[in-house]
């Protein structure tokens, strides 16, 4: 992968990640947001996990998730540089801290 190439994508997912964080509430420990992917329709789920362990589905509006699916689509792009297989889906797991993992499903 090229340095520029690496640039946009570090980029899109830092932004991910703000968009992802922006919807959880204060003082989550664990983020994990969902996207599924099937017979062209998108399916964006987050659930947090407070540091108490509680979980809770954070509740969605159109706009963010808007946000966000444009922003995958970018990583999309750019991994299909080297990866050119379609995505199923993706998961995204924000931690405490600035941890960052995306784990994508061919």
């Amino acid at each position: 992968m090229t340095d520029q190439r690496n640039e946009k994508i570090d980029i899109a997912c830092l932004a991910l990640g703000r968009l992802i964080a922006a919807q959880c509430p204060p003082g989550f420990e664990k983020a994990v947001m969902a996207l599924d992917l099937h017979q062209g329709r998108s399916l964006v789920r987050i659930v947090a996990t407070q540091d108490n362990g509680w979980e809770a589905q954070v509740p969605l509006s159109e706009e963010p998730v808007q946000n966000m699916l444009e922003t995958l689509r970018t990583i999309q792009k750019e991994m299909a540089e080297e990866d050119p297989r379609p995505w199923k889906g993706c998961t995204v797991t924000l931690r405490k801290g600035g941890h960052f993992d995306l784990d994508v499903t061919y």
